[in-house]
């Protein structure tokens, strides 16, 4: 991930107390917030001096401190690039020269940071948000919830631009086209509704499935559409038409997940009873049934490069598969609860999971390390979405809540 480099020259005043207390590195409000810390990283308890002060990208200010106070402080400094951006938190060490009566910084203070983007909360669903998707052109997330509706999100602006209902119908999953012209929507009983983006108007009732549909995939050149359900059937449609052109039973369980190859000459399904079928679309024909430790596949996803699959679940593991042969890669491991939703970076070098443990973990594919932990204050993570360009997260939670998180 790149690091960003800031110039502040710190012209607000302020004044550091001998008290020290434990405040956490980042706060979301106040908004105008300025934190220090000592050598040891200990925050100091801080009082801006001034009244006006307001963090912004690339503003100027001047640290002033008391005689007495520290000459090397750790500061933490809250930006905001525009009025509806998210909060960033940068930090970084500044050095403070002695006057006869303070301790101050001299000139301008040039430091390299790493940001740290707090999350932004998109409030408005009132049940478990159980799908999530990215618009291709970054701008839009559609999000599927147990409160039976269909939200659209503008993602800069952290708004509802448009909320679909389905009376009496739970959604279970959500995808964009390619195109980003339709919306598609799984329900719980057995549905799967495509809406025109632009008007919201339902533009097709694809009905089939005798159960829940847990997953709706596009193809990537948008003419035919996948879902999984829990009448253990995946189901292709053709979108113009929207007839059933092929129904596809692998191993006889409740289907959770299902995707297709970034060429599209390959689907896959992740099923109840731990096993993953990969068919060749073209011919319909059954190229491995993977198992994953006897527990049950809540989510699988492909590598932008097709040759990975990876797999996630109950047993709260993430399992990557080599498509050509079948054969296991890699476990990576760290959760604590079940894994419900995964996802790969667009660089294919990185794999972001969600889980019932209320985080969500960035790992490095080549190794299986844990590079990034995100928390989620314990409330369990029910699917997750990464915007095309790779620089944002979206988790949706138990609770009803999307979180946005900004990775890169």
């Amino acid at each position: 991930m790149g690091r960003k480099v800031a110039t502040v020259l710190l012209l607000a005043v302020i004044t550091l107390s001998a008290g020290c207390s434990t405040l956490p590195a980042f706060t979301r409000t106040p908004a105008r917030s300025l934190q220090i810390y000592d050598a040891a990283r200990t925050a100091v308890d801080t009082r801006l001096a001034a009244s006006a002060f307001f963090a912004q990208k690339d503003a100027q200010y001047q640290l002033v401190a008391d005689a007495g106070s520290f000459a090397t402080v750790h500061v933490s400094l809250m930006l905001q690039e525009s009025v509806a951006g998210p909060w960033v938190g940068y930090t970084g060490d500044v050095a403070l020269h002695q006057v006869p009566d303070r301790w101050e910084s001299q000139g301008e203070v040039a430091f390299s940071l790493s940001p740290a983007y707090l999350p932004r909360t998109l409030s408005g669903h009132t049940r478990c948000v159980a799908g999530l998707a990215f618009s291709a052109d970054n701008r839009m997330l559609v999000s599927g919830s147990d409160d039976s509706t269909v939200r659209l999100w503008d993602v800069a602006a952290a708004q509802v631009i448009r909320t679909l209902s389905n009376p009496g119908k739970q959604v279970c999953s959500v995808a964009f086209s390619p195109d980003d012209k339709l919306l598609a929507a799984g329900a719980n009983d057995g549905a799967v509704m495509l809406f025109d983006r632009r008007s919201g108007v339902q533009v097709q009732a694809l009905g089939g499935h005798d159960g829940k549909v847990f997953s709706v995939a596009f193809s990537p050149d948008g003419g035919q559409l996948i879902s999984g359900s829990s009448d253990m059937t995946v189901k292709v449609w053709d979108v113009r038409s929207g007839k059933e052109i092929g129904s596809l039973c692998g191993s006889e369980a409740v289907v959770r997940s299902v995707a297709f190859s970034p060429d599209g000459r390959m689907l896959a399904a992740g099923c109840r009873d731990g096993t993953v079928t990969m068919w060749d679309v073209a011919g319909s024909r059954v190229l491995h049934e993977l198992r994953q430790d006897q527990q049950a596949v809540l989510g699988i996803a492909f590598s932008p490069d097709g040759a990975l699959l990876a797999s996630a679940g109950a047993g709260q593991t993430i399992t990557l598969w080599d498509v050509v042969s079948g054969r296991k890669a890699r476990t990576l491991t760290g959760h604590t609860g079940w894994v419900t939703s995964i996802a790969f970076t667009p660089d294919g070098k990185s794999l972001v999971s969600g889980s019932q443990d209320g985080t969500a973990v960035l790992w490095n594919v080549a190794d299986g390390r844990p590079l990034r932990t995100l928390g989620q204050d314990g409330e369990a993570i029910r699917s997750v979405a990464l915007s095309p360009d790779g620089s944002t997260l979206a988790c949706g939670c138990a609770d009803g809540d999307i979180t946005l998180w900004k990775i890169n």
